[in-house]
């Protein structure tokens, strides 16, 4: 049995948009139709005019996909939340 990515790359791209952004307008067929799956789940919220907000649970869950695929390193979470590392010596 072939184990599949549930993050394809269209939807990581979607995710890391809303993660950069919180809010975005969309147009394509195919990130309407993601994101409006993501609006029954709580992910999101339609502003109306093809505009989405991220919620604090998208968010959560989101980063954790992400973490989870290894689309994400840590170091770069650690850079979104203002953190450095002491560097390697």
């Amino acid at each position: 049995m072939v184990k599949t990515n549930p993050l394809n790359t269209a939807s990581a791209a979607l995710i890391e948009r809303l993660l950069a952004k919180r809010q975005i307008r969309v147009r394509k067929r195919w990130a309407i139709i993601q994101l409006n799956i993501w609006l029954q789940r709580g992910w999101v919220v339609a502003q109306g005019d093809g505009i989405y907000q991220l919620t604090a649970g998208g968010e959560q869950i989101f980063r954790q996909q992400l973490l989870a695929h290894g689309d994400t390193s840590l170091e770069l979470l650690l850079q979104q939340l203002d953190i450095q590392l002491p560097e390697k010596m």
